[in-house]
């Protein structure tokens, strides 16, 4: 079970990175909201986990919400219709430091964003660790 809070724990975290970079910014709306759903859900499976025994934690999983909305984030490609706003923005400008500016954002975005795409695929594999156990 330690293993399953741990890898909630580095979600977590890659979410709360990927928040603190998007959070109050309006073009940044969308992703900003997401990684909102997304800490909700870890709090919930965090609170569903307290006094359960590993097993019974991931049967309760199968049908939870709360892995539903991580299972989104992996199946929504939200990066690439943020990068195709930045980059139509970016090729409508004729000031090369914003451009740059633009471009290095969306590129810390992105890292944030798989940071939390491979923590989600991380703990969907330890999952199903245990369910093939």
């Amino acid at each position: 079970m330690q293993s399953i809070i741990s890898q909630l724990t580095a979600l977590q975290s890659a979410n709360k990175a990927l928040y603190e970079l998007t959070v109050d910014l309006d073009l940044l709306k969308a992703i900003s909201s997401m990684t909102f759903h997304v800490d909700q859900a870890i709090k919930v499976l965090l609170e569903q986990s307290e006094g359960l025994t590993t097993i019974d934690f991931v049967k309760l999983l199968e049908d939870s919400e709360a892995i539903e909305i991580l299972d989104e984030v992996v199946d929504t490609d939200a990066i690439s219709e943020l990068e195709n706003l930045f980059f139509s923005a970016i090729d409508n400008m004729e000031d090369s430091i914003i451009g740059l500016f633009l471009t290095e954002l969306i590129e810390k975005i992105e890292q944030h964003y798989t940071n939390l795409v491979e923590s989600i695929h991380a703990l969907n594999s330890r999952l199903n660790e245990y369910k093939n156990n």
